[in-house]
C-alpha cells in the first residue's frame, strides 16, 4: 500500500507537446532528489504511507521548482501558449 499523486503538465493547445519536455521534468526532478513517472503530459509520484508531512511538502516544493523551471524553458522556445 502507499499514496500515489499526479500532476499534469500541459504546455497549451493539445497537440505541441512533447515527450522531449514530459522526460526532462522527469530528468530534473531526479537530479533534485524526486523520483516521478513521467507518463505523456503526467508527472507521478507514489510515496510510501509513512512519509511524513514534511517529507512531502518537500516533494512538492521539487516539483514545483522543476515546473516552472521547465515552463521559462518552453517560454523561451516560443512553445507556451499565454491565456
Amino acid at each position: 500500500m502507499g499514496r500515489m499523486g499526479c500532476v499534469e503538465c500541459v504546455a497549451g493547445p493539445p497537440g505541441i507537446e512533447t515527450l522531449e519536455t514530459d522526460f526532462a521534468i522527469g530528468a530534473r526532478c531526479r537530479e533534485l532528489g524526486l523520483i516521478v513517472r513521467s507518463i505523456v503530459n503526467m508527472c507521478v509520484f507514489s510515496p510510501p504511507l509513512d512519509t511524513s508531512e514534511s517529507e512531502i511538502v518537500r516533494m512538492f516544493d521539487i516539483l514545483a521548482k522543476v515546473i516552472r523551471i521547465s515552463a521559462d524553458d518552453l517560454a523561451r522556445e516560443g512553445l507556451v501558449v499565454e491565456g
